[in-house]
């Protein structure tokens, strides 16, 4: 089962953007997972005992997943992209030539507060390169390059009693996505040791903080759409003018933030209304 601490990887980017979105998603129930989100979670799955069982993705038809009561098998259809996945992991690890391989361990940089999962962890041979490597199974292209999520797991793994151990020798690490539906499988960003110094400050700052500015980092936010200072925002962009190039500019850049947030809206209003809550002027249909 996996674990899930109030700050952990997926949620970093929205920390450092928004430092109060804990405490405001405080009491807010959790989504259920949609089926994209669980055929990830599969897909994670099977790389998983890929990884830790020595065995190949066809090996793992009918493999049967479950989350939030849904169940989800492995099948023929699905092989395509987790051999994709399996393959190009495969690559990476002959390239980096990893010696030493942890899958899915659980790293903490505060105990009980701040951590999680990494898909897989991996030192080279002669102990200079550490490995973050992370899947993404969506279609949307997510890049490595500056990715908050891996440079936290790079953090947690540095500071955690169970992986400090491999941080002795290591010069570069080198932080991976593999997704198998975006072009060219793979994205790898390096940076060096020391990154990690100004980037553990940043985090312990972002967690400290209280600020609430709305952005980017508002989306998946269980909070958005009880959020007072988003929806000032929305509202906000609403009442711009279309004169002054300069407001048709700032209208322009809320765009994706305010369709994000409307969706965010419709769904937690649907969800409501399919517990019994009253919402005036919506129904089921």
């Amino acid at each position: 089962m996996a674990i899930h601490l109030p700050y952990g990887g997926s949620s970093i980017h929205r920390t450092i953007g928004c430092n109060g979105w804990v405490k405001k998603s405080q009491g807010i129930p959790p989504r259920p997972a949609g089926s994209a989100a669980i055929d990830g979670s599969m897909y994670h799955e099977v790389m998983e005992r890929c990884q830790r069982d020595g065995v190949t993705p066809e090996q793992c038809l009918g493999l049967v997943y479950s989350e939030d009561g849904a169940t989800r098998v492995f099948a023929e259809d699905d092989l395509d992209l987790a051999e994709i996945a399996y393959n190009a992991t495969n690559k990476l690890l002959d390239d980096l030539d990893i010696d030493v391989m942890m899958v899915e361990p659980f790293v903490q940089l505060i105990i009980g507060k701040a951590g999680g999962s990494i898909d897989v962890l991996g030192l080279s041979a002669d102990g200079k390169t550490l490995l973050v490597l992370d899947y993404k199974f969506g279609s949307v292209r997510v890049s490595a390059t500056n990715n908050a999520q891996l440079s936290f797991y790079a953090l947690a793994a540095q500071q955690d009693r169970k992986t400090r151990d491999l941080f002795k020798l290591v010069e570069s690490v080198e932080c991976v996505i593999v997704q198998p539906q975006a072009k060219g499988v793979v994205s790898r960003w390096a940076f060096s040791a020391g990154f990690l110094e100004g980037f553990h400050k940043e985090v312990l700052s972002a967690m400290d903080g209280t600020a609430i500015p709305p952005g980017s980092h508002c989306k998946y936010c269980p909070a958005e759409p009880y959020c007072p200072e988003k929806r000032a925002a929305v509202m906000g962009a609403n009442l711009l003018g279309t004169q002054e190039r300069e407001e048709v500019q700032a209208g322009a850049d809320m765009i994706v933030e305010v369709e994000t947030w409307l969706k965010s809206m419709k769904a937690e209003v649907y969800l409501q209304l399919v517990r019994g809550v009253p919402i005036k002027g919506w129904k089921v249909v």
